[in-house]
């Protein structure tokens, strides 16, 4: 797969410049345009568009205006928005139909190196939806690895009164806790997956 195209809307211009800065230091990625409203987006969209994934403010001129543009253009997305969590819901719904809609922390864009990985792996379940491939591998609180499918995963977080806990949400089936487990280390079992 070559570089992957990607629109970015957020409704701060620090903000924006930011994640294009950021996104143009990843080999595979490319920026197709930024936009500071749903308005600037669908313009500059109709002008352009070899989009493969987008990254969404959520709130920006309406309260919901990212879903909007991600529900319109059914491509993956990373939403990175403060009220995210507020919005798993919806996010859940959006995934059925446009295949990967998941919320990103808008703080990470300030740790360059924890935005890259997430992007990179971004790209990664891209590649792997894209050619049908929607399957990883989690070890569980019981120590057995299960195979689980990436396009039913909403959402990883980490637990903030655990040791390093993750819990990994998925759309229909119950969550999963990862014990003392770091996103690198979700990272290193799923290499050969990629």
């Amino acid at each position: 797969m070559g570089a992957l195209r990607i629109a970015v809307a957020d409704d701060s211009q620090r903000i924006l410049k930011k994640f294009e800065q950021s996104l143009k230091e990843i080999p595979e990625v490319e920026v197709a345009f930024t936009a500071e409203s749903t308005d600037d987006f669908f313009n500059k969209y109709e002008q352009n568009q070899d989009v493969d994934a987008l990254i969404l403010d959520i709130q920006m001129d309406t309260p919901d205006a990212g879903l909007q543009i991600a529900g319109e253009l059914c491509k993956p997305v990373l939403f990175t928005s403060s009220y995210a969590s507020k919005y798993l819901k919806e996010i859940v719904l959006l995934e059925e139909k446009v295949g990967i809609a998941k919320p990103m922390p808008k703080d990470l864009v300030i740790d360059p190196d924890k935005f890259r990985q997430t992007i990179i792996r971004f790209c990664k379940e891209i590649s792997r939806w894209k050619m049908g491939k929607g399957e990883m591998k989690l070890k569980t609180a019981s120590g057995v690895f299960k195979t689980i499918n990436v396009n039913d995963i909403v959402l990883i977080s980490a637990e903030k009164d655990a040791d390093n806990d993750k819990i990994v949400y998925f759309a229909e089936d119950e969550p999963i806790t990862l014990p003392r487990t770091s996103f690198a280390k979700i990272a290193e079992w799923n290499e050969q997956y990629n």
